[in-house]
């Protein structure tokens, strides 16, 4: 009965937190927890299977969308903070006109190696097909310089650089500007207020405070055991060349 009375209460907010995986999303839905209903990658099963079958074509648009307005329904959250949200940037607005969006980033090489250092320390099985799928479809083998990625069972460098490109310009492309923050990962304690004032308005009585979460310390660095030159060329040519990160800049500078 408390959950269902829950998930009926009006929404002071409806925020989308869509950054990658591994740029602070943890840490975003604790701060916001303080503020509103916020919750981290919920559904985590039922949503990358909605990714997935989104990909393969097992389902249809249509289906797609009802599903996500199931979903929202059912959840009632005001601050849901979940990458893999983000394959779904294409419709969320259409769907939920009123939404605002927070985008994380983080930077590439920083972002390369905590993601590397996460995949090969922890392997929860509800992720599994998750992680097998957005990869594997950028997999094309391993380069010489990655036989150490191939002996611990992880992914070429190629293949999770395409994604880390791949979301972020899904939702440069859907996201409306004007309803969409973007925070640079180590900028998220000292934008406590500006984040707060973005989702609930800045006549908002209560304050958030500042959190660290997901504090998972690896066995060592991947990155460490490559060819540096090859990690910066691999960077530019799967990031650079697209100018993301200009594109991402233009966004900052509007924020």
């Amino acid at each position: 009965m408390l959950e269902t009375l829950k998930r009926l209460r009006p929404r002071k907010c409806h925020v989308y937190c869509l950054g990658a995986a591994k740029t602070g999303t943890t840490s975003l839905s604790h701060m916001m927890s303080q503020v509103a209903r916020s919750a981290h990658e919920p559904q985590t099963s039922q949503t990358n299977d909605l990714v997935i079958n989104m990909h393969e074509n097992s389902l249809s648009k249509p289906e797609i969308k009802d599903s996500l307005k199931k979903r929202d329904k059912l959840l009632n959250l005001e601050f849901e903070s979940s990458h893999p949200m983000g394959y779904f940037a294409p419709m969320l607005p259409e769907l939920f006109p009123k939404a605002k969006y927070i985008v994380t980033y983080r930077q590439p090489l920083s972002w390369l190696n905590s993601r590397l250092n996460y995949h090969e320390g922890k392997q929860p099985e509800e992720w599994k097909p998750y992680r097998e799928h957005i990869w594997s479809r950028h997999f094309n083998g391993y380069d010489k310089e990655e036989t150490y990625l191939k002996e611990q069972g992880l992914y070429s460098l190629s293949a999770y650089l395409k994604q880390y490109a791949e979301q972020y310009l899904l939702l440069l492309q859907h996201l409306p500007p004007q309803q969409t923050l973007l925070i640079k990962t180590e900028d998220i304690n000292k934008s406590a207020d500006k984040i707060e004032n973005f989702c609930l308005g800045p006549n908002n009585t209560k304050k958030v405070k500042a959190v660290e979460t997901n504090k998972f310390k690896p066995r060592g660095n991947i990155l460490d055991n490559l060819d540096q030159a090859y990690v910066v060329r691999m960077i530019d040519k799967e990031i650079e060349s697209l100018e993301l990160l200009d594109k991402l800049q233009k966004r900052f500078d509007k924020n």
